[in-house]
């Protein structure tokens, strides 16, 4: 949707992440889409024995896990472009200054949001390895379940911090455009 609003000078000029942003960009994507594939592979497991008569008991919680995982990495990678919780073009159609209060709002909001998630997932996972908590359907301690809210809410935060690296470049190359 933001293709259809962008200007010219915008589409013209993409901006390139900074090395440390490329690489933990790779990071998340390649952690989301192994979930995916996770939970896709687990899935079809899942019916294939069933349709067999041989039900696995691990696929459901495994999958679980791994939507968990899917979900709060996606929920992190979607504010690299802060496209997932804000409409663009309510801030291009009022002022520049509204746009900027905005977005210092929003930025606020988002960060204070990360960081209750960041807290309490800690503190969950903290008490996961104190009680050295397991899953029931196969072998794995809860923890490593658990470490995708705390690591989501990191991740969460850079990736805000990058939108707004890039938010910023966008409106330099606006200015260097117009001049």
């Amino acid at each position: 949707m933001e293709n259809d609003v962008m200007s010219p000078e915008e589409k013209a000029a993409p901006v390139k992440p900074h090395p440390v942003f490329r690489f933990l960009n790779f990071i998340m994507d390649t952690a989301a889409w192994l979930s995916v594939a996770g939970v896709l592979v687990v899935i079809l497991l899942q019916v294939l024995y069933r349709e067999l008569g041989m039900p696995l008991v691990w696929t459901e919680e495994a999958s679980r896990f791994l939507f968990m995982w899917m979900a709060f990495l996606g929920m992190a990678i979607g504010f690299r472009n802060a496209e997932s919780a804000r409409v663009t073009i309510f801030v291009k159609m009022f002022k520049p200054l509204c746009g900027i209060v905005s977005v210092i709002i929003y930025t606020v909001f988002c960060i204070c949001f990360f960081l209750i998630i960041l807290y309490t997932g800690y503190q969950m996972v903290e008490q996961q390895i104190l009680f050295t908590e397991m899953a029931s359907g196969f072998p794995l301690p809860m923890w490593v379940v658990g470490i995708i809210y705390p690591v989501s809410a990191v991740f969460g935060i850079l990736c805000l911090i990058q939108s707004l690296i890039y938010a910023w470049n966008k409106v330099e190359v606006r200015r260097e455009a117009k001049s």
